[in-house]
């Protein structure tokens, strides 16, 4: 029995995209694969396309915090990235300090 559950043809249909029904692995084939390759399953989820629980139930609590993200552009969100893993609050003058385009509302 393959350590994961499924076979090599299975696998190698998962890795090229090549799946006959909605064309993504399923969330426990993803939990199996991380446990067995010790990677991380939020990142392994999101790369079959799938958005992991956590994050989904973060995104229903404040849906209007992910509005605000989806409209930045990719410097803004290294900023605010950035400045969440330093434990301190950001302010718009510190978005537009770095050049980077955000609709943060001032406060």
């Amino acid at each position: 029995m393959p350590l994961v559950g499924v076979g090599f043809s299975y696998l190698s249909k998962v890795e090229r995209g090549r799946l006959d029904f909605d064309g993504t692995a399923s969330e426990s084939l993803v939990h199996r694969l991380a446990t067995v390759l010790e990677s991380d399953e939020d990142e392994l989820l999101m790369l079959a396309g799938r958005i992991p629980q956590a994050l989904a139930d973060r995104i229903r609590e404040q849906p209007e915090v992910f509005r605000v993200f989806s409209q930045c552009d990719s410097q803004s969100l290294f900023v605010l990235k950035d400045i969440a893993l330093q434990g301190r609050m950001g302010t718009s003058k510190q978005i537009k300090q770095s050049g980077s385009r955000c609709s943060i509302p001032a406060r």
